[in-house]
């Protein structure tokens, strides 16, 4: 079974309304979660994120926040020369990405791995 068959993931619904969709809320990016502690500003909305998910998949965002840039410590940052809808799919994309990654068998092989 190849790794994108394990989870049953379909972008479409990306193109309807998220709030509608319990699975895909955590995904949702335009609604504040639990999660949150970073708000993205772009051309005037407001997209909710986390420090540790925009580090991970961005290595410029990685080094803002270890270096001792403003953004560092800030609660919200302006994209003023990004477009709304090209950050929002850049996030949803990648997100999916890392939930294709992560399957029954990936995750029961590492823990083979840590607890062998």
């Amino acid at each position: 079974m190849s790794s994108s068959q394990d989870i049953q993931f379909d972008p479409s619904k990306f193109e309807n309304n998220v709030n509608d969709d319990p699975d895909l809320k955590e995904f949702d990016f335009t609604i504040m979660s639990a999660w949150s502690d970073l708000e993205l500003e772009v051309e005037g909305k407001t997209l909710y994120v986390t420090h540790s998910f925009l580090a991970m998949i961005s290595p410029v965002f990685r080094r803002m926040f270890k270096s001792e840039f403003k953004e560092k410590e800030a609660k919200s940052n302006n994209l003023p020369d990004k477009k709304y809808e090209d950050v929002l799919t850049f996030l949803r994309w990648t997100i999916l990405w890392l939930a294709l990654k992560v399957t029954s068998k990936r995750v029961l092989n590492e823990c083979a791995n840590v607890f062998s």
